[in-house]
């Protein structure tokens, strides 16, 4: 009797990054390549553009360009993966927190939560605007200008959203986003042959 195993693969990875700053317009590579998340190449990756640069200490917030996920059968899940550089080294344990702020509406401007634009741009982070979004999850930072992590495994309910980035830390962002980039990665389920 045949049997069948369900495992997972990955699906589009999403770049958020600065399309300016970032090598190769906004895809990628890092100037360091020690700092790469990416995961395989930028083949088949979609840019979105966010803008970290000069983010200011305890409490800078960012929304990312509405992205959309491309079809209307979404991923069951999606992966957060970041790689961020601030300006001065962190306090050991500091904390930097992700948002998902999803929306039914691909016009940019329109069926956002919390107020926001659809467009990369600064907001005010107060916690009326936040709870409105998902949480994804928190990083803790090493003393290091350089963090690299996985945030964490989360659901969409829409098509259309944007990314939030609450830098809670005491350092601002770098000056310079050719390292910063915060890779979303569709997570599909799939049955294979058991091996």
């Amino acid at each position: 009797m045949a049997t069948n195993d369900v495992k997972v693969k990955y699906g589009t990875s999403f770049i958020f990054a600065d399309v300016t700053d970032f090598p190769s317009s906004g895809v990628g590579p890092p100037t360091t390549g020690a700092n790469d998340i990416r995961i395989g190449t930028t083949s088949g990756a979609t840019l979105v553009q966010m803008d970290l640069t000069s983010l200011a200490a305890s409490g800078g917030a960012r929304e990312s360009s509405k992205l959309d996920l491309g079809s209307t059968t979404l991923g069951q899940q999606y992966e957060l993966n970041v790689c961020l550089e601030h300006a001065a080294t962190p306090t050991e344990g500091d904390v930097v927190s992700f948002y998902w702020a999803a929306s039914p509406n691909s016009t940019a401007a329109s069926g956002n939560p919390g107020g926001l634009t659809g467009v990369d741009a600064t907001f005010s982070d107060t916690s009326g605007i936040l709870s409105q979004f998902t949480y994804i999850g928190s990083m803790l930072l090493r003393a290091n200008v350089i963090n690299i992590g996985f945030v964490e495994r989360f659901r969409v309910p829409y098509q259309y959203g944007m990314l939030v980035y609450v830098n809670q830390s005491a350092a601002a962002m770098h000056t310079v986003m050719d390292e910063t980039h915060l890779i979303m990665t569709e997570l599909i389920d799939e049955i294979q042959a058991a091996a």
